[in-house]
């Protein structure tokens, strides 16, 4: 296992996949003010698999109430993690979604072939899948934050990715012309894609994740 699972060097699949796919709701909707106001009540109720003092449950559903914001209406979100997310969820996303006019499951999974939100109102959804870019290896624990003092850059771009994950065995081969060193290509053994590290001039870790082709 990776170090984002277990609980003396992360925060789970939360604090490692949160930031680069919760960023999209948490600054379309605003919810951003909530944390500069003390009178604000955020509910939040969890679910996982099971608990250990050692590492993360295999999956978990956490479910956070937030208050109106000016003029937006109150709004809930939920997180769905794991290797086939928490139970029911793919079924759930899958019903969402057929509201939307994708109405069948390989349409809906090639939705949600990695990280992504999905953003459901009134008049209709907003999905982001794999069609963004993390420059940066920044999560939100204590490694990233205060050891590695790391940072990412999100580039929101279908092209660019397909670009990115087309060039990748090129750049590879280009960092080591350059003398940069990278770690031997590794299998994310969750989702099966491709990863490798290097560091930058200042010594610090950067990360190549592959992303599936849209």
């Amino acid at each position: 296992m990776s170090y984002a699972h277990w609980r003396e060097t992360s925060n789970g699949g939360l604090g490692s996949f949160g930031p680069h796919t919760m960023i999209f709701p948490f600054m379309a909707l605003g919810l951003r003010e909530l944390w500069d106001d003390p009178a604000a009540t955020i509910r939040v109720q969890a679910e996982c698999s099971g608990l250990n003092r050692i590492s993360f449950p295999r999956w978990e559903r956490v479910r956070w109430e937030f208050p109106a914001r000016g003029d937006m209406q109150p709004v809930t979100i939920t997180w769905h993690h794991g290797p086939e997310y928490a139970p029911a969820a793919r079924e759930l996303v899958h019903e969402k979604l057929r509201g939307f006019g994708v109405s069948n499951a390989p349409d809906a999974d090639s939705l949600m072939k990695n990280a992504g939100s999905m953003l459901i109102g009134s008049e209709g959804a907003l999905v982001a899948d794999d069609h963004a870019a993390i420059v940066g290896t920044a999560n939100l624990d204590a490694r990233s934050l205060r050891l590695n003092y790391e940072t990412n850059a999100v580039v929101y771009d279908e092209a660019f990715v397909a670009e990115w994950s087309a060039k990748r065995e090129d750049l590879l081969a280009r960092l080591d012309a350059a003398g940069v060193a990278c770690e031997p290509i590794r299998i994310d053994e969750y989702t099966g894609q491709r990863f490798t590290f290097f560091t930058d001039p200042d010594g610090l870790p950067l990360e190549l994740y592959e992303q599936p082709a849209p």
